[in-house]
């Protein structure tokens, strides 16, 4: 889960490529696209957090058009159900706009509370299919997208134009709640960088992460030091480059694994104090996936713990393994969770607790997986076109099937 303070900028497109998704929610979508699942007008959501039975999820596509069907394999429904889809969207001034939609099927539009759009339909995924005027206020605005499913393709695509139909220049954007009280509402006040923070990779004892750097103006800024904090303790410094007008950087960062872990429950904190006048200050705070956590607190949290529960954490390690996205799991990750804010914490009765509890859960489902077959099904086939002699075609034919 990363949560920034600041902003990356939209793409020159204009089209919105990550989401906070929330869903399924299964029934008739022509009845789910009335009902309010959720508090659709007040909705603030932040990766993670439960709202309805379900949890708020950061998700990424590469293409302009979101695709449900290979971003969400950890749905367990993609046929008669909907979902929603929130990001917010930073403006340095109020911009008079057009939300350009496209869904297959159904969608309804909200945006800072105002419901705008609404339609059942089934039919394909065509960009700017809907062009809905909207208003966005200075500051953050909040887009809130609810897009139906009856079956086969499950798509959406929105980004905001300007009345002529070019993409709103200058717009950036957040997946986690942004800290309002501490963003610009207007352009003098607008810090001159956007900085985000992603996990890269972990090795061993030592997380790498990627720290991102964008400038907002056509000048150099000038660099400094990026300060790196977890519950107002140091934990490293780096130093910030300089960085032409325009232009993104990244920068890597190496911490020790136990930083990472801990940052489930206290995230890190990165400020970078610029080193030009007049100064400004920007900051962005990261925090691990529960899958990352579970992993890096049973790597660096266990040393200590008596032989039985060191055994029974590799063996729940190993077992979650082999589990796809288990922190979307129902069955499991609630009990990962409290396990792992428990070895995070060190506290040793509620570890031994939580454990054999995820360790039941593990066997009960291995259980019901026990009583299941699997078929693996094959095909193949020879083009006759090719006007196969006889001894090559029964040559084919022995080599294919």
């Amino acid at each position: 889960m990363i949560m920034t303070d600041n902003f990356l900028p939209v793409q020159a497109d204009g089209y919105l490529r990550s989401w906070l998704l929330l869903g399924p929610f299964p029934g008739d979508p022509r009845q789910l696209l009335k009902a309010p699942l959720i508090a659709e007008a007040g909705a603030l959501p932040a990766a993670g957090k439960e709202e309805s039975g379900k949890r708020w999820t950061a998700v990424e596509s590469q293409a302009s058009v979101f695709d449900f069907l290979p971003l969400t394999p950890f749905w367990k429904s993609h046929t008669n159900c909907c979902a929603y889809a929130h990001v917010y969207v930073h403006a340095v001034r109020p911009v008079s706009a057009v939300a350009a939609l496209g869904s297959d099927d159904g969608a309804a539009v909200w945006i800072n509370g105002r419901s705008l759009f609404s339609l059942d339909a089934s039919r394909p995924c065509t960009p700017d299919e809907n062009r809905i005027p909207v208003s966005l206020i200075a500051g953050w605005n909040r887009i809130l997208v609810k897009i139906q499913q009856y079956g086969g393709g499950w798509q959406f695509c929105l980004r905001l134009l300007t009345r002529r139909g070019l993409p709103v220049p200058g717009l950036s954007y957040s997946l986690d709640r942004p800290r309002l009280e501490g963003h610009p509402r207007g352009k003098s006040r607008r810090p001159p960088l956007a900085m985000s923070v992603c996990p890269a990779e972990t090795t061993g004892e030592t997380v790498f992460l990627n720290l991102t750097l964008y400038n907002l103006t056509s000048r150099l800024i000038t660099g400094g030091k990026i300060h790196i904090e977890q519950e107002g303790r140091p934990a490293a410094i780096v130093s910030c480059p300089d960085l032409p007008g325009g232009e993104l950087r990244q920068i890597p960062i190496q911490l020790p694994l136990r930083y990472w872990a801990r940052a489930f429950v206290v995230p890190l904190r990165f400020i970078l104090e610029g080193g030009e006048k007049p100064a400004f200050s920007i900051s962005a705070e990261a925090s691990p996936s529960l899958a990352a956590a579970f992993g890096a607190a049973l790597s660096t949290c266990t040393g200590g713990l008596p032989a039985d529960l060191r055994e029974l954490m590799g063996d729940l390690h190993r077992a979650l393994g082999w589990v796809e996205n288990f922190e979307n799991s129902p069955v499991f990750a609630r009990p990962a969770e409290r396990l792992t804010r428990a070895l995070v914490g060190g506290n040793l009765p509620a570890i031994s607790r939580q454990g054999r509890e995820l360790g039941a859960a593990v066997r009960a489902e291995g259980g019901k997986m026990r009583g299941q077959s699997v078929s693996l099904i094959g095909h193949a086939h020879i083009d006759m076109n090719w006007l196969w002699r006889w001894p090559e075609t029964v040559q084919v034919c022995q080599a294919t099937f």
